[in-house]
């Protein structure tokens, strides 16, 4: 998949890219247990969490919205995609219709607003970045576990 070339100074959400296909990787064992994912608070600016883990993402939804509550209740809650993501990536989760605001870019903006400067005009997305903050791809619409897990160990691994 070709990596976009966006530059990115601030950043009050984090973000990921789901890009890829199933299965697991033979050098990770399955955890059997829910791991649970530590979502960042949108309040934080991107620059505070940079240097915590080598990959961020920001995932946009909305409480209305069918595809974004399957996404969380079975491939958030999977043990393997949660372990990914509490391992290699700062988490962001946005909810587009919420009031609260973010700064990015030296700019107050709504969820609303963000959402739409990362092309986030379907819900769900998750848009993935690297360390510097540039995205390198998002994924629209909903993933089965194993299809996102295998997602997360692209970006992960730089592929």
């Amino acid at each position: 998949m070709k990596r976009s070339s966006w530059i990115l100074t601030t950043l009050t959400a984090v973000g990921i890219l789901w890009i890829g296909c199933g299965g697991s990787s033979p050098n990770e064992p399955e955890p059997t247990d829910t791991i649970p994912i530590t979502w960042v608070s949108s309040s934080v600016v991107y620059d505070t969490l940079i240097d915590k883990k080598d990959h961020s993402l920001i995932y946009f939804g909305a409480e209305w919205c069918g595809w974004c509550q399957k996404l969380e209740h079975e491939t958030f809650v999977n043990p393997t995609v949660g372990l990914l993501i509490d391992e290699s990536f700062n988490a962001v989760k946005i909810n587009v219709d919420a009031d609260s605001t973010v700064i990015c870019h030296g700019a107050t903006l709504t969820c609303s607003e963000l959402a739409e400067m990362y092309g986030a005009t379907a819900l769900p997305t998750v848009v993935f970045f690297d360390r510097r903050g540039q995205p390198v791809g998002s994924v629209v619409g909903y993933r089965p576990a194993g299809d996102f897990a295998a997602i997360l160990r692209t970006v992960r691994d730089g592929g």
